[in-house]
């Protein structure tokens, strides 16, 4: 089953793709959101996200949004490029300490064509538990501020994973 996202919105643009970011964001959108982005890095170009209409962003989203700048945009030429304007940054990421770590972009291409949404599909729980399990991790290791909650929560997420799988094998 897929729906449709109005929170996520893409356009292609001279260079890439350009990801608008609507409203507030958490785990139902993030693993879909993650998927659809390195999907579109298989093809040339970069991706910019646009974050100036995001109102929040929940623990998950922010910890995609870091996985995906560390693998794709820490570099001298990112494929992954986050567009937020300073005090954007510091209200999504500055809870955590991020907005200090992460390099923001002030630029947002262009888009060549209309925007349409990206679709969101239905993971099962396994699927789901591994990305918040991901996404906390990165979190626990890189966030200034909360870095010891975040862990927290990983293990519990890990603990969790693994008494389903134990309890599914006692069923087959």
């Amino acid at each position: 089953m897929t729906a449709s996202s109005e929170k996520l919105r893409v356009s292609p643009t001279a260079n890439g793709h350009l990801i608008r970011i609507l409203g507030r964001v958490s785990f139902h959108e993030s693993r879909a959101f993650s998927e659809f982005i390195n999907s579109l890095l298989g093809e040339d170009g970069e991706v910019v996200v646009d974050l100036a209409e995001c109102q929040h962003l929940d623990s998950t989203f922010l910890g995609c949004l870091l996985m995906l700048w560390k693998l794709y945009g820490a570099e001298e030429s990112p494929r992954v490029r986050i567009r937020a304007e300073a005090n954007c940054a510091k209200r999504l990421f500055g809870p955590t300490g991020l907005h200090t770590i992460i390099k923001f972009t002030d630029e947002c291409p262009e888009p060549l064509a209309d925007e349409r949404d990206i679709p969101i599909p239905h993971f099962d729980m396994t699927v789901c538990g591994s990305h918040v399990l991901e996404t906390h991790r990165s979190l626990a290791e890189s966030a200034k501020v909360g870095a010891e909650q975040f862990s927290k929560v990983a293990s519990q997420v890990e603990a969790d994973l693994q008494k389903q799988t134990r309890d599914e094998t006692r069923l087959q």
